[in-house]
This record gives structure tokens, C-alpha cells and sequence, in this order.
């Protein structure tokens, strides 16, 4: 959703395209060995978070 100011404004989008995907270049493993989505899995499964997750 995109705010405009005038009705006859059209917002400019910019789309890049890239070689590596964005949660391969942000997201690592961390020092546990678990994927970066074991902490969202967890909570969608036990509805709490573990003990030791940052929020």
C-alpha cells in the first residue's frame, strides 16, 4: 500500500534484481546448529517461546 499525495501521482517503484536470495545473505546459521526459522516453528507448534530466544 503505497500513500499519495495527489490523485494524479503514481508512486515509482524500484525492483533489483539479485544473484542470492535475501535470507541467504542476511540470515546464518546460528552457534546452535538450529535453521533460523527453529524458534518460529517452535512457537507456532507450543505457543511459547524457548527459553533461550531474543526478542
Amino acid at each position: 500500500m503505497y500513500k499519495v499525495r495527489f490523485y494524479n501521482e503514481a508512486p515509482i517503484i524500484i525492483v533489483e534484481r539479485r544473484d542470492e536470495s535475501v535470507v541467504c545473505t542476511v540470515v546464518e546459521e546460528g552457534l546452535d546448529g538450529k535453521p533460523w526459522f527453529y524458534d518460529i516453528k517452535w512457537y507456532l507448534k507450543k505457543q511459547e517461546y524457548p527459553e533461550n530466544a531474543s526478542a
